[in-house]
């Protein structure tokens, strides 16, 4: 194995701890990309189009979806955002509710964020409606 000159400047010990974090990174995208995550239970998957998968910064992989919330005061509007790391992934949980819609009272995200070459990637994105008076399938009635 042939270690590039950047690894080899500094003092040894900064050269090992530079080192051993690019293999990691190496080995937990490789074991990613053999695994595949599992679906959400109750939750249906949401297709990601390649323009709207990278970002610089975690949070501008999210933002899209909590501009989905309807502008109004109308009803009781809110949102919640929960986020944790999970090895080399971010894993949120996002809940917009309080829409003012007779059959529809909110919606919850659940996605994971993985670290990429030039910033963050998003991986995986699911959604689950919550309705007022029950459901058919995946539709409120």
């Amino acid at each position: 194995m042939k270690i590039p000159a950047r690894f080899l400047i500094g003092n040894s010990r900064q050269a090992g701890i530079m080192l051993l974090t690019g293999l990691l990174a190496a080995f937990a995208a490789a074991a990613r990309a053999d695994v595949p995550i599992p679906p959400v239970p109750g939750y249906e998957r949401v297709e990601i189009r390649s323009s709207d998968a990278n970002a610089a910064r975690a949070i501008d992989l999210i933002t899209p979806l909590i501009d989905t919330h309807p502008e109004t005061l109308e009803g009781r509007p809110g949102t919640s955002l929960d986020g944790r790391a999970a090895g080399d992934l971010l894993v949120f949980d996002l809940t917009l509710d309080g829409f003012a819609d007779d059959s529809v009272s909110g919606v919850s995200y659940r996605g994971t964020i993985a670290r990429a070459d030039t910033g963050w990637q998003l991986e995986r994105v699911s959604r689950k409606w919550h309705c007022r008076r029950g459901s058919s399938g995946a539709k409120c009635l």
